[in-house]
């Protein structure tokens, strides 16, 4: 289940079998199902017993493997992935490709939640796409929504850092963006370290590192 997308109706057939089971029915004693499996699917406090469905399960399952993808470029699983399907990009913009492996579809399939649900913290910027990337945390969407000026459509945000001071060109910076979305960049504070990008997840009331 976390490592291969089950098809719908296999689950289904599932539930059903444990609804029989909650409910005492048989091949021979077939009994009245007070409540639809749908509602003891529902919370405690809704008045359900906070059962998941299995589909939901093999969907979070899947979506965690895409997290580690995404954010563990190093482990053993994203290093045999990289090399089989995106040598030459990251986890987010890779590519079914040429008769990929039933594993490879079925994280694929649940990349796209994590792509809604995820911002990337600016480290040495060489990760991050300007235009095309979501990093700017006072933003709408956190995306970049000016025009590209004075630099190519493909920049990273590491073109915007001076490596020898470990600071913003603010001159740049002041040539490429609106007076709003520079004021945003500025703002945010650079490690004299530079450490790496990373990904965080966006939650409803706050951010949160997974």
């Amino acid at each position: 289940m976390s490592c291969y997308k089950l098809p719908v109706g296999c689950c289904n057939d599932m539930e059903a079998m444990l609804s029989k089971f909650w409910w005492g029915t048989t091949d021979e004693n077939r009994k009245l199902h007070w409540m639809s499996w749908k509602n003891l699917g529902s919370v405690k406090c809704n008045g359900g017993l906070g059962f998941h469905g299995l589909n939901n399960f093999n969907k979070a399952f899947l979506g965690k493997q895409s997290w580690r993808l995404m954010s563990d470029a190093n482990s053993l699983m994203s290093r045999i992935f990289k090399s089989r399907y995106y040598p030459w990009c990251n986890f987010l913009e890779a590519t079914i490709g040429y008769q990929p492996s039933y594993a490879w579809r079925s994280i694929m399939c649940r990349r796209e939640v994590l792509e809604k649900g995820t911002r990337w913290v600016v480290g040495n910027g060489q990760s991050i796409k300007i235009w095309h990337d979501k990093w700017l945390p006072d933003q709408t969407n956190f995306k970049v929504h000016g025009p590209v000026q004075n630099l190519p459509s493909t920049a990273i945000v590491s073109d915007l850092i001076d490596l020898d001071t470990e600071k913003w060109k603010r001159g740049l910076i002041a040539s490429c963006f609106n007076q709003f979305e520079a004021s945003q960049i500025k703002k945010i504070q650079l490690s004299f370290r530079l450490p790496d990008d990373r990904i965080i997840g966006i939650g409803r009331k706050m951010e949160f590192t997974l």
